[in-house]
């Protein structure tokens, strides 16, 4: 039976889940390679998983965990801006681990919003520091662990920047996340409803809203208040904290992909040398698509396949974006955000 010192002494051992009532935290064991390759580190990736210990998190929070010096950098999104394409081009051996997506950001994401309507609201400070901890552990001296959450987790945002960790704030603008949600699908009508239902147990922005008047929304006015509560959360956190974080634009990462790494390797601390960059730029990354490694990927096909979206729809998403002009979710949204990266 593994043992719970041996699990904190080694980084290969990942922090994966914890249980519905945030009492017991599992850990997996995790090559180096199965986590570069992986999207997503939730259920689904447990594949690769060579082994799984669980432990009462009680009995974790007594134990020192070690960590490196310093904490993961942190890349946020609005979703279905290149976040992911921007982690897997950072992930380089020796220098940076990319952690995309990690199921247990997601459960520490529920947690903040869950444990104070449970009277537990003092076991979050805690459990953030340790899954942190957990999280930033170097399994190799010279490289930096970046964390890619899930965009529900985006109200993890205050305590990273607490941290001190270095944080890049990526988004599209309203339009081409509508175009998004459309192109795919039933899936992607039902992906922005349940962001809402996750959104609304945050305390600003659309949480005011009564839920009579949410189930009036259609799924493209539901989309746009899910991009307008992530964009005016990255937007007032920017304008308060304008040394701590930058914000990228999707767009503008795509026009100039070298700039933006570039860019990105300095504030978050990678340290990725002019070679590296080079390599990123030139290599398959670029190449595939960067959720589904067999999937090559188009640029031409995939600027056709949103131009078809936006002819189809162009009466939906135009009346979608009149409408999302009038929402007053409690504060100005100016775009593009400050403090860009490019």
């Amino acid at each position: 039976m593994t043992n719970l010192t041996e699990v904190l002494k080694d980084p290969s051992w990942l922090p994966f889940q914890m249980d519905a009532n945030w009492r017991q935290l599992e850990f997996a064991r995790v090559a180096d390679e199965a986590l570069r390759s992986a999207a997503f580190l939730y259920a689904g990736f447990s594949g690769a998983i060579k082994e799984r210990a669980s432990f009462q998190l009680s009995e974790v929070l007594a134990c020192d965990a070690e960590a490196g010096p310093h904490s993961a950098a942190v890349i946020l999104h609005s979703a279905f801006c290149c976040s992911t394409l921007m982690a897997r081009a950072c992930d380089t051996p020796g220098k940076c681990l990319s952690l995309k997506e990690p199921d247990i950001l997601m459960s520490l994401a529920n947690a903040k919003r869950m444990l104070p309507r449970q009277n537990r609201e003092s076991e979050f400070a805690d459990l953030f520091k340790l899954i942190l901890k957990l999280l930033s552990r170097r399994r190799h001296p010279t490289e930096k662990i970046l964390l890619k959450p899930t965009n529900a987790a985006n109200n993890l945002l205050p305590d990273f920047l607490a941290a001190a960790s270095p944080l890049i704030l990526m988004y599209s603008d309203l339009e081409g996340f509508l175009v998004s949600v459309l192109k795919k699908g039933e899936p992607g009508r039902n992906f922005v409803r349940v962001q809402y239902n996750i959104f609304s147990l945050d305390e600003e922005s659309i949480a005011q809203i009564p839920q009579r008047q949410a189930m009036t929304f259609t799924d493209l006015q539901v989309a746009a208040l899910v991009w307008k509560h992530q964009l005016g959360l990255f937007g007032r956190y920017l304008s308060h904290h304008p040394s701590k974080m930058r914000s990228l634009k999707d767009s503008s990462f795509l026009a100039d992909k070298g700039a933006a790494l570039r860019s990105a390797s300095q504030h978050l601390g990678l340290g990725l040398s002019e070679g590296e960059i080079a390599a990123a730029l030139s290599g398959p990354v670029f190449k595939r698509n960067s959720k589904f490694d067999a999937s090559g990927f188009d640029s031409t096909q995939k600027i056709v396949e949103a131009e078809k979206i936006r002819d189809i729809y162009a009466s939906d998403i135009g009346a979608t974006l009149e409408w999302a002009e009038t929402v007053d979710l409690g504060e100005k949204l100016l775009l593009p955000l400050p403090q860009p990266i490019v």
